[in-house]
């Protein structure tokens, strides 16, 4: 049975973002939404949105990838009511760099080309070029005096606004203080 209050509060949109699995989208639910067109979830595959029903509506279903985690972070970090204000994106066609590609590194290559990711490698220093190709830079090196913020606050700032930053080995590889302002 669908609760009137849900319908009330969903009726006026013509979009819905579903965050996962949380909210079901039954074809009794669909048929009360006269406005809805787009419904965009995180995941190719949401098992909670009747699709077929969806579809003969004329209502389109759309999954997406990750989140926009930096940006989500610094909202709720900043009091922001509106912290879920992205929608996901995938990885297909998106350019990883590497900062070290040693053992580890090149086994992560070898990964993220199954998910159909444009793989740079470098060893052990960030160059601008290859901070400004960069949607996802992952760090693979040992930590050592001279990794020590291998990723500065110069570094930071070079990355794309919209990158992200996959950190497994150690903290202290990059500029912390720097990360958490922003860069």
């Amino acid at each position: 049975m669908i609760c009137d209050a849900l319908v009330e509060c969903l009726a006026p949109y013509h979009i819905i973002s579903a965050m996962r699995k949380h909210t079901k989208f039954p074809a009794s639910l669909l048929d009360r939404l006269p406005n809805l067109k787009l419904i965009t979830t995180t995941g190719m595959r949401n098992l909670g949105i009747d699709t077929e029903h969806a579809k003969s509506k004329g209502i389109v279903v759309s999954g997406t990838g990750a989140r926009a985690i930096r940006l989500e972070d610094w909202n709720v970090k900043n009091d922001n009511p509106q912290w879920q204000s992205t929608l996901p994106l995938g990885l297909s066609g998106r350019t990883l760099g590497l900062i070290g590609v040693g053992k580890l590194g090149s086994q992560v290559a070898k990964i993220a080309k199954l998910f159909n990711l444009r793989v740079i490698g470098w060893s052990p220093h960030l160059t601008p070029e290859r901070a400004e190709e960069s949607d996802i830079v992952s760090l693979h090196i040992v930590l050592s005096a001279s990794a020590r913020h291998i990723l500065s606050r110069d570094d930071l700032a070079l990355l794309i606004p919209t990158s992200f930053i996959i950190n497994t080995p150690r903290g202290p590889l990059i500029d912390e203080a720097a990360l958490i302002e922003g860069g």
